[in-house]
């Protein structure tokens, strides 16, 4: 393997694919809270180099909880350059690193200017055989999607103006993840939040349609990272979805591996709209909700080790 495969395999969060592959995408998702965990937001910046409408782009998406101002903004491809060391990317005026953002968006439709810088990252448990989330996995190179876990959860300083509202980020929690491949997959659930009641708690929680070698499975990444430490459930651990209900304002997904039981539920009202890739081109509207009230519990041997609520975490499904 060569060294520069084997330094991004070790370092998900740099660019693990290129601008002159064709059919293909690949997205950081940066999401920020406010230290009073009223006010949430992400921001996606990417690149697609399909040949549809946009051709190669690279574009900027940006939801929140006011659920009235989700933006795909689509930038010439000559405005994204990054660097691996350090981590560092550029889309027109915008700046998203591994330690910090600098966000300078004028659109018609909204106009965001401000800079949050991040504290260190709380990474996930990583070894030779699980480089990343997505365990051995991670080393199929035909997968239509690869997912990242880059922090769990990292502290917040600095401010965003976003039209006439000043929002305060100061001693809030940001949390970052990425995908990049051909397409996301025909079906899947995704659920996270990292500001629980119980202070430290991460949670992320996604089950997928996924092919493979002509066939389909389901495939099942999750962790809760509670007290310090790091429970994982996974398909390649063989844990188990024992239930899985799903409609459009309520999920209760139930896991086990081992003598371990995980319970998810949660509830949301909120609908806001997102732009997802296809073979690439990123024409696919799903949906997600960023003020979701989520339920975890945590059992061993039937007994409950840890239970905890939020009231501002996510869920995307399609």
């Amino acid at each position: 393997m060569k060294k520069n495969k084997i330094y991004k395999l070790c370092n998900p969060v740099c660019l693990q694919g290129s601008i002159e592959k064709q059919n293909y995408f690949e997205g950081w998702y940066y999401k920020c809270v406010d230290a009073s965990n009223n006010y949430s937001c992400a921001f996606i910046p990417g690149i697609s180099t399909s040949t549809s409408k946009y051709k190669r782009h690279a574009f900027i998406q940006f939801i929140d909880n006011s659920n009235d101002l989700p933006l795909y903004i689509p930038f010439s491809i000559k405005s994204f350059s990054y660097s691996d060391e350090p981590f560092v990317l550029n889309i027109s005026n915008c700046v998203f690193s591994d330690s910090k953002m600098i966000i300078n968006i004028d659109h018609i439709d909204c106009k965001i200017k401000g800079k949050i810088v991040f504290g260190d990252f709380t990474d996930i448990d990583r070894n030779i055989k699980m480089p990343t989330i997505m365990g051995y996995y991670r080393y199929i190179p035909f997968m239509e999607c690869f997912h990242s876990i880059i922090s769990l959860s990292h502290s917040l300083k600095g401010y965003l103006k976003i039209n006439d509202r000043t929002i305060d980020f100061n001693n809030g929690t940001g949390y970052l993840e990425k995908d990049f491949g051909t397409s996301f997959p025909k079906r899947w659930i995704w659920v996270h939040s990292n500001t629980f009641n119980v202070k430290d708690t991460c949670l992320m929680c996604s089950i997928a349609s996924i092919p493979f070698i002509n066939k389909t499975f389901t495939g099942l990444i999750c962790i809760l990272y509670a007290a310090g430490k790091e429970y994982r459930f996974a398909t390649y651990l063989k844990a188990k979805i024992t239930k899985l209900l799903c409609s459009k304002n309520n999920l209760h997904i139930e896991l086990s591996q081992g003598n371990y039981k995980l319970e998810i539920r949660s509830m949301c009202s909120d609908n806001n709209i997102l732009i997802a890739p296809k073979n690439g081109n990123m024409n696919r509207k799903i949906i997600e909700s960023m003020s979701a009230k989520i339920k975890v519990k945590l059992l061993k041997d039937d007994y409950v080790i840890f239970e905890s609520i939020t009231h501002n975490g996510c869920v995307e499904y399609n």
